[in-house]
């Protein structure tokens, strides 16, 4: 998909919503490569990525944390 994107007056980018949609996502990672193109990566929320391991017991990882600290 290839969407044409103008920076306004501040410098700022705003993706087109059928952008944020199609990736599922409302934060992303920027980067620049060698050949100076933009990348924007989705990143999940902290949000989002809560229950993504549901074999993990948060009780006993704060209680290891906390004895390791």
């Amino acid at each position: 998909m290839n969407v044409f994107v103008k920076l306004d007056k501040s410098s700022r980018l705003v993706l087109p919503k059928k952008i944020r949609e199609t990736v599922n996502a409302t934060e992303f990672n920027i980067s620049v490569d060698d050949d100076k193109k933009i990348i924007f990566i989705p990143v999940k929320t902290t949000d989002e990525m809560f229950g993504s391991m549901p074999d993990l017991n948060l009780a006993s990882f704060y209680a290891e944390h906390k004895k390791e600290r």
